[in-house]
């Protein structure tokens, strides 16, 4: 990490979103790919992830976008949580072409966000569960939201 402000967890959302401007993300998904970000990247200024039904879960990802929405740097869709969906504002824009990274981290952030941007969540999120088995909830071996069990 580059950047010289204190540690912002926002600045890894915001870099999210930026990765295509036009694609809101819905709450599931953004965690995931912050989650797969995390594993990748190891950062100490990161998020917490615990197993849970619907895969990794960090509450404060949620809270972390919508702090992005209250400055004016995401825009969210959708009336309740379960419908929220963030995207990238003009602000949020010109904040995170500020940001700095380094070669390595510009490229996983790039590459993990369009990798689960392009494919239905079950299947990152099977593959998820299957490179990391330990943010599987117990009991629920096999299962994959959407699916029956």
């Amino acid at each position: 990490m580059n950047d010289s402000a204190p540690p912002d967890r926002s600045r890894w959302i915001l870099a999210v979103l930026a990765t295509d401007p036009d694609f809101t993300w819905d709450l599931p998904r953004l965690r995931l790919v912050v989650f797969v970000i995390g594993k990748r990247l190891s950062p100490s200024d990161y998020f917490r992830f615990v197993a849970h039904a619907y895969g990794p879960f960090e509450p404060s990802v949620g809270r972390v976008a919508e702090a992005l929405c209250g400055r004016g740097e995401a825009l969210r869709e959708g009336k309740s949580d379960e419908t929220a969906r963030y995207v990238l504002s003009e602000t949020g824009a010109e904040r995170a072409g500020a940001l700095t990274w380094t070669e390595a981290e510009g490229a996983v952030i790039a590459e993990v966000s369009d990798w689960i941007r392009q494919r239905p969540y079950t299947e990152v999120l099977t593959d998820v569960y299957r490179q990391w088995p330990e943010i599987r909830l117990q009991g629920l071996s096999g299962y994959v939201p959407g699916h029956s069990l």
